[in-house]
């Protein structure tokens, strides 16, 4: 499958019409997040070290994006993420 196949355009487009950009980066930074909960989940549940090692990549990249958002939200994920091990 091409890259630019699996673009929702679409999606993308309506997404800047009716959010603003902290909401965007706030709404991938949960993405992320919920990424890297998941990553330690399955790294919990295997012991395999490939899922402690995305878990940690995930959760670096929800704070990034939480951080773009503003506001506190890197303060208040970072927080959230310590608290369950996906960012070590």
């Amino acid at each position: 499958m091409s890259f630019l196949t699996s673009l929702n355009v679409a999606e993308a487009r309506e997404e800047l019409q009716t959010l603003t950009c902290a909401q965007i980066e706030y709404k991938t930074a949960a993405k992320w997040a919920a990424r890297a909960y998941a990553a330690m989940e399955l790294y919990r549940s295997t012991g395999d070290l490939k899922w402690l090692a995305l878990a940690s990549e995930f959760g670096s990249e929800a704070l990034e994006h939480a951080a773009a958002a503003g506001d506190g939200h890197a303060d208040a994920m970072r927080a959230e993420l310590y608290a369950t091990g996906a960012r070590l």
